[in-house]
């Protein structure tokens, strides 16, 4: 018996150095001779296992190794290898399940926490995911391998400050790889520091030059840097390399909707990331853009806010469709007032509640709708303005609150909160003071969220008064705030929500626009007077560089004084 369990030992201890040469079908041929010795050798399925799978044998592999899974219950380590092959084969949950009996036989091992909070993260879960990756640094904290797992799910989840730190001290301990290069980069790169994640980018390229995700990722960056023709070349590369990524593609196709290609920008542009939508009956199909009186539609709601502003312009050609076609639309709970009183033969739910139980028979998101509605330029000449009704009676009792004998109402909004680009687009309130101290203009406050202290500090420093209307949150009443922005008589504001709202009735809004990463792919779209197609009562100043806001404020400040002029006259 012990002259056969050393037989099968040798001929395992082969197998492992044929796969670890590449030579999987030796390595194979090893196994299944051990097993004719012993069927009781965990580590002999487990390299078969290893075998099975480099050779695309997928089930035979899982089945290799849930046996030595089965033989190894009571060892920590066998059960952590043995998840990491589980996981490999895209046996997730066994995967997870192994990885936690390895933690429950001995707690502080570090690899299998890491581990775990790998797949914990692939699966969603980012704060248990961070909190077995915490307790694996904690244990290990010299482990490259462990730190860079960290670094990855504090980067996924939004915290970049803290992925940069973990990740510098592993390039400092000399563990340099394609991974930490690129996942640095990506947290540099978050919070706007184009230079420095440029310069990781590049160094994972010299790693490994037909790395899709490095060009993509120094496409990012270079365009953060308003570098267009760079940025592009590396997009391009990327897709060579990988033309499935979908990033990738739908990045492309916000560049060929930037100029114009609608047809492939549209395309492209369905590479988009959306929610998962979970129906109570049968899925419905994806609809062709045909309308009959058996047509239900069920439109739903995507990204953020100011996008679903945008889109809606589209949703006027199905409130005007002739078939009486039944057309429900998802939306943002804080808009529905408003697109119930603009699209009457529309219906609308809150995005965030259950799907209603229509049998609906076709589907689509709200930017899809482009594909079918804006595939020319004079498309856009199609699109009635303004496209968004407001609440008349109370925009009236608020501009006869706030207007003075020869005065214009200015609304101000400067800031952006989304969590990619915002800092982009946002400004401080100093850097509006020379519009803000412009003669005959009384400034109201338009920005959502907490702005109190900032402007507090802004009156004392300046001496200009900046008007709160108390009685409208501007974050959650947002028809109270479209009322609010209708009173005004002109609006001066970043790219945000405000921008949107302001367009969409058609009220004249001065919009400060940043170049690099910040300006949004529809900003783009404008005539020789730089006005907005979408929204053609906004005129756009755009900066000259990246976190300049000089020129466009200036710009702004003598289109407004030739107004008030103008009113003078």
């Amino acid at each position: 018996m012990s002259n056969n369990l050393n037989r099968a030992r040798k001929l395992v201890n082969s197998a492992i150095k044929f796969n670890r040469a590449g030579k999987y079908t030796k390595a194979k041929e090893n196994c299944q001779k051990a097993l004719k010795f012993t069927s009781n050798l965990p580590e002999c399925w487990y390299t078969l296992g290893v075998s099975f799978r480099n050779l695309g044998r997928i089930k035979q592999a899982v089945d290799s190794q849930l046996k030595a899974l089965n033989m190894t219950l009571d060892s920590f380590d066998a059960q952590n290898n043995i998840a990491l092959e589980l996981y490999l084969l895209g046996e997730t949950e066994k995967a997870k399940y192994a990885f936690l009996r390895s933690i429950e036989l001995n707690s502080n091992y570090a690899l299998a926490h890491s581990n775990l909070g790998k797949i914990l993260a692939d699966q969603g879960e980012q704060q248990s995911a961070l909190e077995h990756l915490q307790r694996a640094k904690s244990l290990a904290p010299e482990n490259a391998l462990i730190r860079l797992n960290l670094a990855a799910v504090l980067n996924k989840i939004g915290y970049y400050v803290e992925a940069e730190h973990e990740l510098k001290p592993i390039l400092k301990m000399g563990h340099a790889s394609l991974e930490a290069f690129n996942n640095l980069g990506n947290a540099l790169s978050n919070q706007e520091k184009y230079k420095e994640a440029e310069e990781c980018f590049i160094n994972a390229l010299e790693l490994d030059p037909l790395s899709a995700d490095a060009h993509l990722n120094l496409f990012h960056a270079l365009n953060g840097l308003n570098r267009p023709e760079e940025a592009l070349r590396h997009l391009h590369k990327s897709l060579e390399l990988n033309p499935d990524q979908a990033d990738a593609r739908y990045n492309l196709g916000i560049l060929k909707l930037s100029a114009l290609d609608f047809k492939n920008g549209w395309q492209e542009y369905e590479y988009r990331s959306r929610d998962f939508i979970e129906f109570s009956k049968d899925e419905p199909r994806d609809w062709d853009g045909l309308l009959t009186k058996n047509t239900y539609l069920l439109v739903l709601a995507e990204q953020g806010i100011g996008d679903e502003v945008l889109y809606a312009s589209f949703l006027q050609h199905l409130n005007n469709n002739q078939c009486h076609s039944h057309i429900h639309v998802t939306a943002d709970s804080r808009l529905i007032p408003i697109f119930e009183r603009t699209f009457a033969n529309l219906n609308f739910s809150d995005r965030k509640a259950l799907i209603p139980s229509y049998n609906f028979t076709d589907k689509i998101h709200l930017a899809s709708l482009g594909a079918f509605y804006l595939n020319a330029l004079e498309d856009f000449s199609r699109i009635t303005h303004p496209f968004l009704k407001y609440d008349q009676k109370r925009s009236q009792q608020l501009h006869d609150k706030l207007k003075r004998k020869n005065q214009l109402i200015c609304g101000i909004s400067w800031q952006s909160k989304n969590k990619k680009i915002g800092s982009s687009k946002t400004l401080k309130l100093t850097e509006l003071e020379p519009v803000l101290s412009l003669p005959h203009l009384d400034i109201v406050n338009l920005q959502y969220g907490d702005t109190e202290s900032e402007i507090q500090n802004f009156e004392v420093k300046t001496g200009i008064s900046i008007q709160t209307v108390k009685e409208i949150d501007n974050l959650n009443d947002i028809d109270g705030l479209l009322s609010l922005i209708s009173a005004c008589d002109i609006v001066v504001t970043t790219s945000n929500v405000t921008a949107h709202l302001a367009g969409s009735i058609g009220k004249r809004v001065f919009l400060i626009l940043p170049v690099g990463n910040g300006k949004l792919w529809y900003w783009f779209h404008r005539d020789e007077n730089n006005q907005s197609r979408w929204y053609p009562s906004v005129t756009i100043f755009e900066q000259k560089e990246v976190g300049e806001w000089s020129y466009p404020i200036s710009s702004i400040c003598t289109t407004i004084k030739n107004l008030t002029c103008e009113d003078d006259g």
